[in-house]
């Protein structure tokens, strides 16, 4: 296990840097890949979202739905919404402060607002070439890569990819942050833990798709509202600071030297780093799942299921990510 996590730890230092040249520390090719994609989107969509930010929050829930996909699009929105907020959110972000100082939680904001292009560009690719079956549907990357780039070979690669990933990461990331925080607080076994997560889950998933839409689309906002309250009240008693928070989030993003806790000695690439590492673990955009879910909707408008997504990684990024960060 020792060799394999140091495997994992080189292969991660790899991908996402800071690298050491005889001009200094560069970011990693991971953080150029998704701050320039995100940006040439930004500017390709001539900033779509901002400037399309009020339709979008006006229209999540569309006055009728539309032909094709079995799921609302207010389902398929707390679908993926679902799928986003969680132990990226909380864990994730605690993390990012943890390893890359305060200055972590700019580059959390900064990929968020880039962010949004990408994953405007997913729910709309995952709509339009979404494949409609007798009795379903089936989205996701892999059916745009095949019918719109017209690369079947990337589509299998990709679809190899996120099937693995799925069964090794989600799967026991999110149960184990949750069973270790029941056997902290109440000493709850984790096997007890684990178990009543197991039960519950397939009790939603056994239903299929459209179960799993009904349960989202009640539970999610109720989960994002005891949150917030929850990180707002805290805000709330701890007010008082919240002025030299931001001044060392602030600072630390661009310092060269961050000195904070775990974090000192740590520069801006440090925290360019794991703001960004932990900034798409939170939002997912990047990562081609906002496309299997917004592509089950019931819609014609493969544009406001884009839209819609702008919306979810607002909600992700700039207020559940910003309250764990400041708590």
């Amino acid at each position: 296990m020792p060799a394999f996590a140091r495997a994992i730890t080189w292969l991660s230092d790899g991908v996402w840097g800071p690298w050491n040249t005889a001009v200094g520390q560069v970011p990693g090719p991971l953080v150029l890949l998704l701050l320039g994609v995100g940006l040439f989107l930004t500017l390709r969509y001539r900033f779509i979202q901002v400037r399309r930010f009020g339709e979008a929050a006006r229209t999540i829930v569309p006055k009728q739905s539309g032909s094709g996909g079995v799921l609302t699009p207010f389902q398929a929105f707390m679908t993926a919404l679902a799928a986003s907020i969680g132990t990226g959110n909380i864990a994730g972000v605690a993390t990012a402060v943890v390893a890359g100082g305060p200055g972590a939680v700019f580059w959390i904001w900064c990929y968020g607002f880039f962010a949004t292009a990408i994953k405007f560009t997913e729910a709309t690719l995952g709509t339009r070439f979404r494949l409609n079956r007798p009795g379903g549907v089936s989205s996701g990357p892999m059916y745009y890569l095949r019918d719109g780039l017209g690369s079947p070979k990337l589509a299998w690669v990709y679809a190899l990819v996120a099937g693995v990933a799925a069964l090794t990461t989600t799967p026991f990331t999110q149960p184990n942050s949750i069973a270790v925080a029941f056997q902290s607080e109440f000493s709850i076994n984790p096997w007890v833990s684990g178990a009543i997560i197991a039960v519950l889950t397939w009790l939603v998933i056994i239903g299929g798709v459209k179960t799993i839409g009904r349960a989202v689309e009640k539970l999610s906002p109720l989960k994002v509202f005891l949150y917030l309250a929850g990180g707002l009240f805290v805000i709330a008693v701890n007010a008082g600071r919240l002025p030299e928070v931001f001044a060392a989030i602030f600072h630390d993003a661009f310092s060269l030297q961050a000195a904070t806790g775990s974090a000192a000695g740590l520069g801006v690439m440090v925290a360019m780093r794991y703001g960004l590492a932990r900034g798409v673990y939170a939002n997912e955009a990047g990562y081609g799942t906002a496309a299997v879910a917004y592509g089950t909707a019931r819609s014609d408008r493969p544009v406001q299921q884009g839209l819609n997504a702008i919306i979810e990684v607002f909600v992700v990024s700039f207020v559940t990510s910003s309250i764990s960060a400041l708590t």
